[in-house]
């Protein structure tokens, strides 16, 4: 800044030559001696503030500057105590060094306001931090603060959330179309959870009745209408496998019979005799049975059709099930099929 460049200007020793100081900036000096000292203890004072919280705003870089700053201080104060004896001269021609080095006065206040920002900013992370952990006491403190029965209550009423959480998961399981077993026994599961819930529920009224907690009572409401949410949602999966069932016993029906008569006629048209080794008797009985293969077959044609209508309407009206078996066990049929036309 302008002090330390006038007072360095003061002690310079060049070529061993010594200059003597002007008086204008020897009085300069010391007139400003006690408020620049006041100024580095200042500067030094909240620097090592800023050092002692730490942290990823503080400049290396900042502080290299504050350290050099703080020893050409040092260094001045010492050659200012030599000069004490040398006379001054109110008048002379330094006048103009004091322009030269305006811009150092600048910097100096530019640092002194960055340390004082760094530290407000510490401060108010700091405070911060206070007020959100007071906060998070504060949300604590309603269940911590209850009594060893209505904590019990507050803890079965947590357990049942998880428990309807667990059902919820379960009760979405997927089943596969083309099974009649695994159908049946879905259903058979969704009733257990719906007579599971319907107890639930009946206890979560119960510790609505019984609490004295603002608190327990708010959740148990919360866990009732999640409770009955899920009810529902078991009985309307129940009503829909249940519908699905029927509609898989229907098509299970039609895909047995057309397997088993087309693999009867594939089997007795491959092991039919063949026409120039049969004898009469022979061809008159296979032919016999190939006009009674034709005859049923239109009636098979349309369950077949019927078949694969089914097996259209099950993928689409259950989507979220599993379809892929049943898509490949019509595709095989549909194949014996055509194989049966081609012959």
């Amino acid at each position: 800044n302008k002090f330390s460049f006038i007072a360095k200007k003061c002690f310079r020793v060049e070529s061993a030559t010594i200059f003597v100081p002007s008086g204008t900036d020897l009085d300069y000096v010391r007139s400003h001696q006690t408020e620049t000292d006041e100024i580095a203890k200042r500067v030094e004072r909240q620097w090592k503030d800023v050092s002692v919280l730490g942290g990823s705003v503080v400049d290396e870089h900042l502080g290299t500057i504050v350290e050099d700053t703080l020893r050409k201080w040092a260094n001045d104060k010492e050659k200012l105590a030599n000069t004490a004896c040398l006379p001054t001269l109110e008048h002379d021609n330094s006048s103009s060094l004091l322009s030269e080095v305006a811009e150092d006065d600048e910097e100096t206040s530019g640092m002194q306001t960055v340390l004082s920002n760094i530290t407000e900013e510490k401060e108010f992370q700091i405070s911060e931090h206070s007020t959100l952990n007071e906060s998070v006491k504060l949300k604590e403190t309603p269940e911590s603060s209850l009594s060893p029965r209505e904590r019990l209550l507050m803890d079965s009423v947590i357990h049942m959330g998880h428990w309807l959480t667990e059902t919820e998961r379960d009760a979405s399981l997927t089943v596969d179309l083309a099974d009649l077993e695994n159908i049946k026994n879905a259903i058979m599961q969704m009733q257990g959870f719906i007579d599971q819930l319907k107890m639930r529920h009946l206890d979560l009224l119960r510790i609505m009745d019984e609490s004295q907690s603002k608190v327990v009572r708010e959740r148990s409401e919360v866990m009732a209408v999640e409770c009955n949410k899920i009810l529902n949602e078991c009985q309307r999966r129940k009503v829909t496998l249940t519908k699905m069932l029927e509609e898989s016993r229907i098509w299970d029906r039609l895909r047995k019979s057309l397997t088993t008569w087309l693999t009867d006629v594939q089997k007795k048209v491959i092991d039919a005799s063949k026409v120039d080794r049969a004898d009469t008797e022979t061809l008159k009985k296979e032919l016999n049975e190939i006009q009674g293969i034709a005859e049923i077959a239109g009636e098979m044609k349309l369950r077949m059709d019927e078949l694969n209508e089914r097996s259209n309407a099950l993928l689409d009206n259950y989507r979220a099930d599993e379809g892929h078996n049943l898509s490949h066990t019509i595709s095989k049929l549909n194949a014996l099929w055509s194989k049966f036309n081609d012959k």
